[in-house]
Formats: structure tokens, C-alpha cells, sequence
């Protein structure tokens, strides 16, 4: 098993050495976005999905989020792809007590956490608390298959779009 240090290593390497394609249709829908990632993967054997927030993206299908996140999974097998999927926190809840974000601060905790075989959420404490470093990040892995809960500290370097180690 990697150490958790490892994961990091190996997830940016794989990011480095990627083509990226970028869609950012406001209206986009399930089928429009596998109809595009079958297309790439015929033409450039797509690696990874990454959708930024499942929830819009299922309103705009018209299905519930449950519902989409089960026709992701059935995608994501027939392709033999890796998908990743961004959720909003709940407005307010999370650091209302100045504590650092949970699973149930997730929108659609119950659902995100039934379909996902890991959840990692980032925290940047500096932007509640004028103490602490703005560009501080905490990446918390909430929810893994093989892994305990842990926290990655790292730095944002905010001029390349990068986070590094701390």
C-alpha cells in the first residue's frame, strides 16, 4: 500500500502528462459530456473526467443527483475512465463553529458518500481566520476504500495553480 505521501505523488504525475480538454458549456448535460469523453477516448484514450458541480450538472439532465451519479459509475466502467465529480459544501454549515469541514457538510452528503469510492475535500483555513495563511490548504481525505481518514497539509501557489507540500 502507498503512503498517503505517495497517492499525491502519483496522482500529479499522472496530471502533468495529460492532454486537457476544457468544456465549459453552462447548460452541459450527462449525455452531452459522455457523448464527448466516448469520442476522446476513441481519439486520444481519455484518462481521467473531472465535472465540476454534479448537482448542475444533474438539474441540467433533468435527473436527481443519485440518478446521475449511478449513470456516471455505469460510464465511467464501460470506458474504463476514472471520474471525478466537485460538490458544493452546504452554505453555512461548514466552519460556523470554527471547526474544519465533515462529510455531512457536503450538499448531498448522504448521496455523494453512498456513490464515491473516495471524497477528499479542501479547506483553506486562512480564508475564515485572519491568522492563518491564505494560501494554507488542507486537503481532507474523508472517505476512502483502502485508506483511513487523513489530512494532507499543503501550500497553494496561487501564480502557477499548483499546491505543493508544506
Amino acid at each position: 500500500m502507498r503512503t498517503k505521501g505517495g497517492l499525491c505523488d502519483a496522482f500529479c504525475s499522472l496530471c502533468e502528462h495529460m492532454p486537457l480538454y476544457v468544456n465549459s458549456e453552462r447548460s452541459i448535460t450527462l449525455d452531452s459530456i459522455m457523448d464527448a469523453c466516448r469520442r476522446l477516448k476513441r481519439t486520444v484514450d481519455l484518462k481521467l473526467i473531472a465535472l465540476h458541480h454534479i448537482d448542475a450538472v444533474a438539474d441540467n439532465s433533468g435527473c436527481e443527483l443519485g440518478r446521475a451519479l449511478d449513470r456516471l459509475a455505469s460510464f465511467a466502467n464501460e470506458i474504463d475512465t476514472a471520474i471525478i465529480v466537485t460538490s458544493a459544501m452546504e452554505q453555512g454549515r461548514a466552519r460556523i463553529d470554527g471547526r474544519r469541514p465533515l462529510l455531512l457538510h457536503l450538499k448531498n452528503s448522504d448521496t455523494v458518500c453512498q456513490y464515491a469510492d473516495t471524497v477528499l475535500i479542501a479547506h483553506r483555513p486562512g480564508l475564515y481566520d485572519e491568522k492563518t495563511d491564505p494560501n494554507e490548504t488542507e486537503l481532507i481525505l474523508a472517505k476512502h476504500l483502502w485508506l483511513s481518514p487523513c489530512t494532507f497539509n499543503l501550500k497553494l501557489k496561487p501564480e502557477y495553480s499548483k499546491f505543493t507540500d508544506q
